[in-house]
């Protein structure tokens, strides 16, 4: 019995530095994952919200266009068509690192976000008339353009949206394309 009231108890100085120092390594390592998953986290949903808004963008003037009933010019960096809904004509063009929507730039939510490309390229798809056949001043050919967006933020984050547009744009009499008002 004088064994049992002579043990000591508790711990030593040796062993709670020892569970102080474990302590801290799990804690800084828990610690570091979140933050790791937090930033990654983050990152995600800005690229999320940047691509998400080019491609929002890029539909919203395809759109137009595609829907447009007479696409009145266009070059390698601006299109003018008139809008269905009123009647009045849209402008859409890149003027240094803005989009504009008739000399109105079009706002970015994406934080730092500017406009890098606005091409619009045109691609004839062919007509083949049958042998014989006699051309018709009314008949229209099947053209596409290639919108291709792009926007960067100054973190690096880049993104290119390309949308086809399949229009009508009206022959000439000598069967070659015209590049006047296209009726679609």
């Amino acid at each position: 019995m004088a064994n049992r009231l002579n043990k000591a108890h508790g711990v030593t100085l040796v062993e709670l530095m020892i569970a102080i120092a474990m302590s801290g390594i799990v804690i800084g390592l828990a610690m570091f994952t979140w933050t790791y998953i937090s930033r990654h986290t983050t990152l995600q949903k800005q690229k999320s919200l940047f691509y998400s808004q080019a491609e929002a963008i890029a539909a919203g003037i395809a759109n137009t266009v595609r829907t447009s009933p007479n696409v009145i010019s266009y070059s390698t960096n601006a299109i003018t068509c008139v809008d269905k809904n009123h009647g009045d004509t849209v402008t859409y063009e890149l003027y240094g690192d803005s989009l504009r929507k008739n000399t109105v730039g079009i706002p970015c939510v994406a934080e730092g976000a500017r406009f890098t490309t606005f091409a619009i390229e045109e691609k004839a798809i062919p007509i083949q008339l049958p042998p014989g056949a006699v051309y018709d001043e009314k008949k229209q050919i099947d053209v596409l353009l290639v919108l291709t967006l792009g926007m960067e933020n100054g973190t690096g984050l880049s993104c290119t949206v390309p949308m086809q547009i399949k229009v009508k744009k009206p022959l000439d009499n000598t069967g070659i394309s015209a590049r006047g008002l296209w009726n679609f």
